[in-house]
């Protein structure tokens, strides 16, 4: 084992450029990593990274290359300090081309790989970070916290295992990444199958036997016989089958503890399903004091503030959780409709339009339960709904199982990281959990 420092270690390290919005004489190009970007691209979703163009001069200076770490300098917070870090593998640079570079609240880092493996230096960085030992460096002024990385790179003291130790312990940490990329794609792949189904069926009308169906007329347009479009109340159980999420008179921030029920808020939808590593929680008591918010298997959570659209499915392995405030909860009538295509006819063009139209405030859309009201859903006969259910319902469950997977995998590897380093656990053993995660 030896001691440096980072300096010592470095070929080149920069700040980031953030660039123009548009291009001009003498710009290139650039899709530019900000520190938000770092958990999206270290499991290879680049949609988010924007496009910028930057002077050539900085361009040719501040393209990234192959094992560069990118290191987030500013605009950290009290819960995550600046220092975070992310890794540029070649996954990144096939993903995002070879113009690009990191923002101005971030700068890169290229390790000199005859002093140190850099994939290793930055699983390093990730264990220093994950502990909390670089929030010495951060410094939180009255404006933007900064990063003090000329003091970090001159101070820190770094320990290194022989060059055999390091690629190893990289290989098995870059492993469990590379697995969760591979669940990530499968994942993405799944989704728009179903998307591209519904599409198909119930907005081009392409559904199986569509050849021997007549048409009627309807408001929105003809529709085959059988078909029509209904609005939401009618579609949704009576009573309260589109109930608002308990106002803050009825949830107060001391009702809140570290354990509990999940209550849901828009925030913790993402990509149609809810997160769960932010959420809030409640006392059993407390959701049972306010049940008619508890949701249900089939129920829909929908956000009823800033990012219309945003909605999640309640499965069993949400059963019982809390519609928070920002939130509707909607609960489809099974005799009127099937629950899992009622989720995603939420978002049919014709749905989601008057859904956004009803929403209210121009800083911050707000929908309220009565708006929702007026919503035309489109509701197709029962045994055509019966069979979308049965393969979207499939593909979603393996859909949850992969991202359950994920999870599982993420915890793994961030549980092998401190170990790993410490030299805790023995690589032999490390190499036979990544078997068996496989």
């Amino acid at each position: 084992m030896t001691t440096t420092t980072l300096r010592d270690l470095l070929i080149d390290s920069r700040d980031g450029e953030w660039g123009e919005s548009q291009a001009g004489a003498g710009r290139v190009r650039m899709r530019v990593i900000r520190g938000t970007d770092f958990p999206d691209v270290r499991q290879g979703d680049f949609q988010g990274v924007p496009l910028r163009y930057l002077e050539q001069r900085h361009a040719i200076r501040k393209r990234l290359q192959f094992n560069d770490i990118l290191l987030e300098t500013a605009g950290g917070t009290a819960d995550r300090p600046t220092g975070r870090t992310a890794l540029v593998t070649r996954r990144v640079l096939d993903g995002l081309g070879e113009d690009v570079t990191c923002a101005s609240f971030a700068r890169f880092i290229r390790i000199d790989p005859d002093k140190a493996e850099p994939a290793f230096v930055f699983w390093l960085l990730q264990h220093h970070y994950a502990a909390r030992n670089l929030l010495q460096f951060h410094l939180q002024h009255t404006g933007v916290a900064r990063f003090q990385f000329t003091t970090f790179a001159d101070t820190f003291v770094l320990r290194l295992p022989d060059r055999d130790q390091q690629q190893r312990v990289a290989s098995i940490l870059a492993a469990y990444d590379d697995l969760i990329e591979v669940n990530r794609r499968r994942i993405a792949l799944l989704e728009e199958m179903a998307r591209r189904l519904f599409d198909e069926w119930f907005v081009r009308m392409r559904f199986p036997g569509r050849e021997a169906d007549a048409t009627v007329g309807a408001a929105n347009g003809p529709l085959p016989e059988g078909w029509e479009w209904r609005s939401l109340p009618e579609v949704c159980v009576q009573p309260n089958g589109i109930q608002t999420g308990p106002f803050g008179s009825q949830l107060h921030q001391a009702d809140y503890v570290d354990e509990g029920v999940p209550v849901v808020m828009p925030m913790n939808m993402i990509g149609f399903r809810i997160a769960k590593d932010k959420i809030a929680y409640i006392s059993e008591q407390k959701a049972n004091e306010l049940v008619r918010h508890r949701m249900v298997i089939g129920d829909v959570a929908y956000g009823r503030r800033g990012d219309i659209g945003r909605r999640a499915y309640i499965s069993s392995r949400e059963n019982g959780w809390f519609c928070g405030t920002g939130c509707l909860r909607l609960r489809p009538d099974p005799t009127r409709i099937g629950s899992r295509y009622f989720f995603d006819a939420l978002g049919h063009p014709t749905t989601l339009g008057a859904i956004r139209a009803r929403a209210q405030g121009a800083t911050m859309p707000n929908l309220s339960a009565g708006a929702m009201s007026g919503v035309p859903v489109l509701v197709p006969p029962p045994a055509l709904q019966g069979t979308y259910d049965d393969i979207a319902g499939h593909w979603a469950e393996l859909s949850a199982s992969l991202v359950a997977s994920n999870t599982n995998l993420s915890a793994q590897r961030d549980l092998l990281l401190p170990r790993l380093m410490s030299g805790e656990l023995a690589l032999t053993a490390a190499e036979r959990e990544l078997e068996d995660a496989a």
